[in-house]
């Protein structure tokens, strides 16, 4: 009896998962904040961004690699993810801060 293999399936179904999110996810965030928020392409930058990042970060650190280098390895995915939320956070505080923060020169 010949095996069918999962990965076509799994690829698939997320490709289609990716189509639906990309189609679906700016017009929630316009549904839900408003077409004239500021937030939406702060959040659309970072949604899209995470996905991008996240499937990269998956891609890379699925492979095989020697015993040695996995500490190194485990070092550098904290240290991505890591810069990934402090960007993340300091691009949000900066965005607030340009809205809510009265500055007179």
């Amino acid at each position: 009896m010949k095996r069918i293999s999962i990965k076509p399936i799994v690829a698939l179904a997320s490709l289609f998962i990716l189509i639906a999110f990309c189609y679906a996810y700016p017009r929630f965030l316009a549904f839900k904040l408003g077409e004239n928020s500021p937030w939406i392409s702060y959040l659309y930058t970072y949604g899209m961004g995470v996905i991008v990042f996240v499937s990269s970060l998956v891609f890379i650190f699925t492979r095989q690699i020697e015993p040695l280098r996995k500490k190194q390895e485990l070092y550098w995915l904290i240290a991505l993810v890591y810069g990934l939320f402090f960007m993340f956070f300091l691009h949000g505080f900066w965005i607030y801060s340009a809205i809510h923060l009265p500055i007179k020169f």
